[in-house]
């Protein structure tokens, strides 16, 4: 599944999912948003891999990420849960 968001601010969020049900087994986040330090895009993505994405706990995934001190620029958590949501009204 390939999805594709523009946020506000004018920032492009891709993702590409590939999904067993509704379970993601993988992920990749791609687009002109910037994610600090730069490698924790695979974490993000980590966090989102085994979780239903009908039900992600998305306060889980935005603590998880301040607790690792990871700033995502250009779009936030409440786009990828917009993000989600259209992929799983897609299925």
């Amino acid at each position: 599944m390939k999805l594709s968001m523009k946020v506000e601010g004018g920032k492009l969020v891709n993702a590409d999912i590939v999904l067993e049900g509704s379970v993601i087994r993988n992920i990749m986040l791609h687009g002109d948003f910037f994610i600090h330090p730069e490698e924790s895009v695979e974490y993000l993505e980590s966090l989102l891999e085994g979780c239903d994405i009908c039900s992600i706990d998305f306060r889980k995934i935005e603590s998880s990420l301040e607790r690792q001190g990871i700033v995502l620029i250009g779009f936030s958590v409440a786009d990828l849960k917009k993000l989600m949501r259209d992929a799983c009204a897609r299925l």
